[in-house]
This record gives structure tokens, C-alpha cells and sequence, in this order.
């Protein structure tokens, strides 16, 4: 009885794995956004994705771009204008305009991660540059926000989700809404379990089976 009680047990967790709450975003697409400023305060200016407005390294590793460059001036992330003028943006380690190289000062890989728990967002953006009339500015900073489910595997695997995070550099803030990737994956406890119990239901069918072969002698 304790013997199928436990198989019973066992069996709901390779069907249902508990899942980890915190997990790494692989991909992401801007799908809007805006900035304000201390000079336009309190009116925030739309910026629209452009042709880079995808993120995504094509790999299945822990971060939305390992090498932290994405987009520039000519292909960029968002696009909008500051006073009718148009204006860029793009992740780069560093960008050089008429007015000098600015580098990024935590040169590193684009990264976000959702808490499942809470739904709560965070995001490594430090290596957000803005173009404007040939000049670039560094804009990047951490990133914060929230996100709802679009599509949710419950047994595992990709799920995507709806976003809205947001930073301050300087006296601008900025606001970047979108869509994004996870991969939920069991905990490591889960996959020990799911081990052991398939170790323990192919013992007790070998048990079964020895047993039956002693009832036909």
C-alpha cells in the first residue's frame, strides 16, 4: 500500500514538476516605449520599435544577448524624436558621435529575469545608447517592471509574456513595453525525485515481474 501510495506520489511529479520562480528571459521584442525628460516634464515623448526592436542571440543560454550588442544608429532598437528631430536607440559597450565615445560602465550581456511568483521584472540595460543628431548618449540603467502570461506550458518548456519595465538615467526616464521568453524548468530537487521515483516504479515492475514468474512455476 505505502509502496503504491509513493508511486501515486511519484507519478504526479514527473507529471506536474514543481517549477523554479525565478527565471531567465532568452529573447525579447520592444513593442513601444517612451522617455521623459526634466526639459519636457511632464509630457513623455512615444518611441516606436525599430528595426532591431527583437532581441535574441539564438541561443538557449541564460541571457537575451551574450555579447550585449544589439541594434545601432542606422538599425535601432526604438526610434522617436526630441524636438522633431529624430532620435535612436540601441545597446552597444560603448558609442562614439560628434561629441566623443561614451562607454558602457558595466559591459556585460542583456539580461532580464521574471519572478513567476510575483510576476516582478528586472533588467540589466546599462548599455543603453540614444543617438540624436550625430551626438550619442549613454542612457542605459537597471531596469524594472512587471509582466502578465500570454502563453503558459504549465508541464514546462517556452512560455511567453507581456511586459512594461522601466529605468531613470540621469533626469530621463524611460519606459520600454514588449513581449518576452521564458523556459520554465523543474527545480533541481524536482528532477532528483523524478529520478528516484523512476528507479523505485522500474524496481517495484522488476518485483512484479519476479513475482509472477514464481506464481506460473
Amino acid at each position: 500500500m505505502y509502496h503504491k501510495a509513493l508511486c501515486i506520489s511519484l507519478l504526479g511529479s514527473l507529471c506536474f514538476p514543481a517549477l523554479a520562480s525565478t527565471h531567465a528571459v532568452e529573447s525579447m521584442t520592444v513593442t513601444g516605449g517612451s522617455y521623459m525628460t526634466s526639459a519636457i516634464y511632464p509630457f513623455a515623448n512615444v518611441v516606436t520599435p525599430g528595426p532591431a526592436a527583437t532581441l535574441d542571440d539564438g541561443l538557449v543560454n541564460g541571457v537575451i544577448d551574450a555579447d550585449g550588442f544589439h541594434g545601432n544608429a542606422a538599425s535601432p532598437v526604438v526610434s522617436g524624436t526630441y524636438y522633431g528631430i529624430p532620435l535612436n536607440g540601441f545597446f552597444a559597450h560603448s558609442a562614439t558621435g560628434i561629441n566623443g565615445t561614451f562607454l558602457d560602465p558595466d559591459p556585460d550581456a542583456i539580461t532580464m529575469s521574471l519572478d513567476t511568483d510575483t510576476m516582478a521584472l528586472s533588467a540589466d540595460f546599462s548599455g543603453f545608447f540614444i543617438e540624436w543628431m550625430g551626438q550619442v548618449y549613454l542612457q542605459g540603467g537597471a531596469a524594472t517592471g512587471t509582466a502578465e502570461w500570454l502563453t503558459l506550458p504549465l508541464e514546462g518548456g517556452p512560455a511567453t509574456f507581456s511586459f512594461e519595465v522601466g529605468w531613470t538615467y540621469d533626469t530621463t526616464y524611460w519606459n520600454l513595453a514588449g513581449t518576452g521568453m521564458v523556459l520554465m524548468v523543474p527545480e533541481a530537487e524536482t528532477w532528483a525525485m523524478m529520478l528516484a521515483g523512476l528507479g523505485l516504479i522500474g524496481a517495484t515492475a522488476r518485483r512484479k515481474t519476479k513475482q509472477g514468474t514464481k506464481g506460473c512455476a
